[in-house]
């Protein structure tokens, strides 16, 4: 949990929101493997204040969170707040009044709620005097699934989940009123992994350049403690440095399981190329997904969508390939295996569950339930807009009785 890993506070849901029952993901409140859930959690700190958790007032909580957080906070002492959000994520929830309110249905509505959170977020900092000396930060962790979102990746190939670029790139902003300038661009390769570098440097606590050496690329990843990190610090292109370089390469993993890398690196990028030696699902025409026997290459300047592979009998193919190869031999020699922490197992003994003796109380509900008023919330249900614009809202409304004991 994170107040065993460096924070002071935490509030959330210690997974994502679809692992976990709830009347937005019922599951016919059946166990679901490998998560064999309980009711979805609300954990503060280390303790479960609601479960299952009312989704449709998570946002308020945050920013309420967040807000209380910075008002005690000192103009003088650095502080890191980090605000994940569970939106955007199956299943797409949002308050009353977002319901119905975006043309691109319920996960649009999800988005709109997020960017009015995020208003607020940036609203607090500049309540309580930080707006002018804090670095913000915001990016997210993949694309847009392939159903109910189509259009969230485009003009990019493929969805969450694939190692086209439409599964891997993200948006990411760097915002600090008189230490970067607004409106400015960089296509530099960076990475989340580079965040935590970065606020170090920035922080001015000291990181070595002592890290890992990729002898194809010439990159050194920075360190700490002697440590090597897998992001290096981007401080000069955020603050516009002139020359300022992020990763010469970049590595994408299908599957990262590091007793079996050269397995699970579909593809690797060097600069404006990206080759693929294991092709993802939906390639472009006269490509069968799969290992390949030559790399396919892309120009992803001149091909952004990777529609048009380079030819694999070109010169252009020959030079890109001699880089992107070496790259790819240097960085799986840096692999050492770990235990394979999915391989582990799963136990239902360890599900987190803040009332288990809650059936005696409420026979006709899952174990775990501390709020059984969450299993069809009044204010969602009263709605007609939030009932119009998710179908299955109505059926849970109706007969919201889960099945006893099933946790």
């Amino acid at each position: 949990m994170p107040t065993s890993r460096g924070f002071d506070h935490y509030l959330g849901i210690p997974f994502s929101q679809d692992m976990g029952l709830s009347f937005w993901s019922t599951n016919n409140y059946k166990p679901k493997a490998p998560f064999f859930p309980t009711p979805l959690p609300l954990v503060h700190n280390l303790t479960i204040v609601e479960q299952p958790v009312a989704l449709q007032h998570l946002v308020q909580n945050y920013t309420d969170f967040v807000d209380e957080y910075l008002s005690v906070q000192s103009a003088t002492v650095p502080f890191y707040l980090y605000v994940p959000w569970n939106h955007i994520h199956a299943p797409n929830s949002c308050s009353v009044a977002f319901c119905g309110t975006s043309p691109r249905g319920p996960i649009g509505d999800a988005i709109q709620e997020m960017d009015a959170g995020i208003g607020a977020v940036m609203a607090s900092l500049e309540t309580y005097g930080f707006a002018n000396n804090t670095l913000v930060f915001f990016t997210s962790d993949n694309g847009a699934r392939k159903t109910r979102d189509i259009e969230g990746n485009r003009p990019l190939r493929g969805y969450k989940g694939d190692t086209w670029e439409g599964g891997y790139r993200e948006p990411g902003i760097a915002w600090w009123p008189g230490k970067i300038k607004a409106g400015t661009i960089s296509q530099a390769i960076v990475s989340t992994m580079d965040i935590f570098p970065t606020l170090l440097s920035v922080a001015s606590r000291g990181l070595g350049a002592d890290g890992a050496l990729n002898a194809a690329t010439g990159e050194v990843h920075s360190s700490i403690d002697g440590v090597s990190l897998d992001g290096i610090d981007i401080s000069d292109i955020i603050f516009g440095v002139d020359g300022a370089k992020g990763h010469e390469c970049y590595f994408f993993y299908k599957y990262a399981v590091a007793a079996d890398a050269v397995h699970g690196l579909a593809a690797v990028r060097c600069q404006d190329y990206k080759a693929y030696w294991i092709v993802d699902k939906g390639p472009p025409r006269n490509i069968k997904p799969g290992p390949q026997e030559k790399p396919v290459l892309f120009n992803l300047v001149a091909d952004p969508g990777e529609n048009f592979p380079v030819p694999a009998n070109s010169s252009e193919y020959t030079a890109a390939m001699a880089i992107l190869s070496k790259a790819r031999t240097s960085h799986l020699m840096t692999i050492q295996p770990v235990p394979n922490q999915n391989g582990r197992g799963t136990d239902p003994a360890y599900a987190m569950c803040g009332a288990p003796d809650s059936t005696a109380r409420f026979p006709h509900l899952p174990n775990c339930t501390m709020n059984p008023e969450n299993w069809a919330p009044a204010d969602i249900c009263a709605s007609q807009a939030c009932l119009t614009a998710n179908k299955g809202y109505s059926g849970a409304c109706r007969d919201p009785q889960p099945k006893p004991g099933i946790c």
